[in-house]
């Protein structure tokens, strides 16, 4: 069965909008690729989506590194990777405390740094749709056409 578009109503949330013209931009797909690659022992058929920005990158390859062993052995795999509420969230199918803990601490760092550039100066999750942004960033996303 074949599931009909969505029809365009004329919104765009200014936050899904990819900067072409970034040479450093990783798309979802890209970490997607990135990810199951490097920690394909993380990745079954079951993740659902991935998607933050790649700001994020490094704090959640450090997360996967310190993990990987621990998620091998409870036999377990990344379910979902994305930003919610202006904060990385990432989760796995199971966890036990190791793994949770090094989750909650990934997701404290994230919050203090910009999804899109890696800046650790002037964090904000204000706008419409909260999202950790430097102000430079910020104010590049949300300024008026």
């Amino acid at each position: 069965m074949r599931v009909p578009a969505a029809p365009d109503l004329g919104f765009q949330n200014p936050m899904t909008q990819i900067d072409t013209e970034d040479p450093c931009h990783f798309t979802g797909a890209m970490m997607v690729d990135y990810f199951k690659n490097k920690y394909p022992k993380l990745f079954g058929d079951d993740l659902i989506s991935f998607d933050c920005g790649d700001g994020w990158k490094d704090i959640i390859d450090r997360l996967l590194a310190k993990i990987y062993d621990e998620a091998i052995k409870i036999d377990t795999h990344v379910v979902q990777v994305k930003e919610k509420f202006g904060g990385l969230r990432v989760y796995l199918g199971r966890e036990n405390e190791f793994i949770s803990e090094a989750i909650r601490a990934a997701e404290k760092e994230a919050i203090n740094t910009c999804e899109h550039c890696v800046a650790k100066e002037k964090i904000t999750t204000e706008g419409g749709w909260l999202k950790t942004l430097c102000g430079q960033c910020h104010e590049s996303r949300f300024k008026k056409p």
